[in-house]
């Protein structure tokens, strides 16, 4: 046996950790090991999934539609319901700026402007 002392007997306990509960050293080639296999891993299960990924896709996609649909038809019927309130609504007022405009020209009100600002047009003394 030789005298020098391996990397396993230079590693020494924390004080208060007993040693059994010393952690061992794992050389380079014990974790390189150890990597490989978890990838080796990854990709067999990946490689068995893959054939499974158009489908699941197409699934979730037809199991999503129901919550797509269900809001699209309620905001399809809200805007049946909306839209010929908000086009009367226009329509008044359009009628009602055009005869607003209609008595301001009979009366002679002024300018467009003036008649646009009603009371708050402010005149100013000629210097």
């Amino acid at each position: 046996m030789s005298s020098r002392p391996t990397a396993r007997a230079s590693i020494r306990p924390a004080a208060g950790v007993s040693e059994a509960r010393a952690p061992a050293a794992h050389s380079a080639a014990e974790i390189a090991d150890e990597l490989s296999a978890w990838a080796v891993g990854c990709a067999i299960i990946t490689a068995a999934l893959f054939p499974l990924a158009l489908p699941i896709l197409a699934l979730t996609a037809v199991a999503v539609l129901p919550f797509v649909l269900v809001p699209l038809a309620v905001a399809l019927a809200a805007l049946l319901v909306a839209l010929p309130a908000l086009t009367v609504r226009s329509l008044v007022r359009r009628a009602r700026v055009m005869a607003g405009h209609r008595a301001g020209r009979r009366a002679g009100a002024g300018s467009r402007s003036a008649r646009r600002l009603g009371s708050y047009v402010v005149h100013k003394p000629a210097p």
